[in-house]
């Protein structure tokens, strides 16, 4: 089977080895929205990023989240061969090949754990916190406007997976990250200008080989440990 690199051959893992791996490091946090296709994600490669469900397929991520088994079940076999480390949920990997983490119901709320992240009904909240857990500064959040645009729910056209109330969960998980974080904190980009500038002016701020090499000495390090 082929696999990115955030793969497992056999078994699977929590993702606490991601905590706090990258304090001070800019991380950027890209959902689904239309609003990505006016953008050159590609600026963004060599930082610290995690992409939300399907925006892995749309630029190369360092990270790739999703929850919902129905994003395995539509697309596994583009997930397998999706070069960024892919964190999930238990359930929505049956497979039990990649790093997981749990939620934990009710309200939104931040986490020191990559493994145990909080609240339902929309993933950007959910990688916020994970990036949140890993220590980044700031969290530059694109693609989660909860916006259509032409008819269209996602970059890639209509979602037949949203349910009445998606739109609603995503302006409350958006709500709850501005009354939980200061806006240089987190970062909710929403104009073209805006995300250019801010992936001008952390484009040297690192590198993807590094990145990843840290990933892998804390993967390697929690194995030792154990």
């Amino acid at each position: 089977m082929k696999s990115g690199i955030g793969s497992r051959k056999a078994g699977s893992k929590k993702c606490s080895f991601f905590n706090r791996i990258f304090p001070g490091t800019p991380c950027f946090v890209v959902g689904s929205s239309p609003f990505i296709n006016d953008l050159n994600l590609n600026a963004i490669e060599n930082n610290l990023s995690i992409s939300i469900n399907r925006s892995m397929f749309k630029f190369n991520s360092i990270i790739g989240m999703w929850q919902d088994i129905s994003f395995w079940k539509t697309e596994k076999s583009t997930i397998q061969t999706t070069k960024c480390w892919k964190v999930c949920t238990p359930y929505s990997d049956p497979n039990n090949c990649f790093y997981h983490f749990s939620i934990k119901g009710g309200e939104f709320k931040k986490t020191e754990d990559c493994s145990e992240l909080f609240g339902s009904g929309s993933s950007g909240p959910l990688a916020v916190q994970f990036a949140i857990a890993m220590g980044c500064y700031p969290i530059i959040c694109i693609g989660m406007d909860c916006e259509i645009k032409d008819g269209k729910t996602d970059f890639y056209g209509i979602n037949k997976f949203w349910g009445p109330n998606t739109i609603e969960n995503c302006k409350k998980g958006i709500e709850w990250i501005k009354k939980e974080f200061p806006d240089d904190m987190v970062i909710l980009c929403d104009s073209v200008k805006k995300y250019n500038e801010y992936a001008d002016k952390f484009c040297d701020i690192s590198k993807r080989d590094i990145l990843n090499s840290t990933i892998f000495d804390s993967l390697k390090n929690s194995k030792q440990s154990r």
